[in-house]
């Protein structure tokens, strides 16, 4: 037996037995074409269709395993919640154990569309877990979907869960932080040089406090003021100056307050 087909026949046992029932009928031949892509996927280090079908252990032919593997996904049956949510569940589960890292990326996909896409780090690898899709061009989606996709994955995690999520200048609003400080996350998120914050009743950019006397002040802050609405406590680090940002971090964990918009 080549090594090939035993990945493959170890990962199906292992997605059947993540099902409470044994999986019977259309639900067990989805689960075999499941395997046959994760598999693939593996083996061939790609996920492309064709490349993956040349890797998937089957007698057919490779036009054949490729037709068969784009007929799944194509297939209104095949759905998150069946086929992918119950082993993000696992998943999660298991990771939860220890501080998870969450990353929100935006970025072009397909045709004319944009993907929102939440993902967690494990082992030097970004692993999908929850994604919106949309068509339009290279853009920032809404604060209210970052929040969306964040409250999903809230319902999937462990009340006590340990989260610290990972962002770049897209998930720096006033109303993203306000979530993530009622869920009592940390967040690493990379913000404007011109973001104004108050530091003992005046306003300052970030570049003029990174730039200026006031970095020691900034330092021994338990919160800085972002608008009239809401505060919350940061750490600051001159990395990222060159390219005209920073990063901001949270340091504590502060009251819940009203979101508000910048």
């Amino acid at each position: 037996m080549s090594d090939n087909l035993k990945r493959y026949l170890a990962i199906k046992r292992a997605l059947r037995q993540l099902y409470p029932k044994e999986p019977q009928g259309r639900l067990a031949q989805s689960l075999n074409v499941l395997a046959m892509f994760i598999n693939g996927i593996v083996a061939s280090k790609s996920t492309h269709t064709r490349q993956v079908a040349k890797k998937t252990p089957v007698a057919a032919k490779v036009t054949s395993r490729e037709k068969q593997l784009s007929r799944w996904y194509q297939n209104e049956r095949v759905t998150y919640e069946l086929h992918m949510l119950p082993f993000v569940k696992t998943l999660l589960a298991s990771l939860a154990e220890q501080t998870l890292t969450v990353v929100l990326d935006g970025s072009e996909v397909g045709r004319h569309c944009v993907c929102l896409m939440v993902s967690v780090i494990y082992q030097k690898r970004a692993i999908p877990l929850l994604w919106i899709v949309v068509s339009g061009c290279k853009g920032h989606f809404p604060a209210d979907s970052h929040v969306e996709v964040l409250t999903h994955l809230q319902r999937l995690l462990p009340a006590a869960a340990s989260v610290v999520v990972l962002g770049d200048g897209e998930f720096d609003s006033v109303a993203l932080q306000t979530f993530l400080a009622q869920a009592g996350w940390d967040y690493v998120c990379r913000t404007a040089k011109n973001t104004q914050v108050c530091l003992d009743g005046a306003w300052f950019s970030l570049a003029d406090i990174l730039l200026g006397n006031q970095m020691s002040a900034l330092a021994s802050r338990p919160r800085l003021d972002f608008n009239a609405l809401n505060s919350f406590p940061i750490s600051i680090s001159r990395s990222g100056l060159a390219s005209g940002s920073c990063w901001n971090k949270s340091a504590l964990r502060p009251k819940p307050m009203a979101p508000s918009r910048w």
